[in-house]
């Protein structure tokens, strides 16, 4: 939906879990590139911790910047 939220945090962690566990789990094209956040070609459990500040801050009226570089 274009809006980031702590659904979107949860569900990354919960895809990441899975895969460590040795399940398969599979994203799409578009649903990879958007919860790769740090650009690291890995869906993992910083991620979700990135969009989970992500959204705290920005649920709180501050203006997130993440130099992921």
């Amino acid at each position: 939906n274009s809006k980031v939220n702590a659904l979107d945090a949860s569900r990354v962690l919960a895809n990441y879990s899975l895969a460590s566990t040795g399940h398969a789990v599979v994203y799409s094209l578009s649903e990879k590139k958007a919860s790769d956040v740090n650009q690291d070609g890995k869906v993992d459990a910083l991620d979700a911790s990135i969009i989970l500040s992500y959204y705290a801050l920005s649920s709180t009226g501050q203006y997130p910047y993440f130099d992921l570089k």
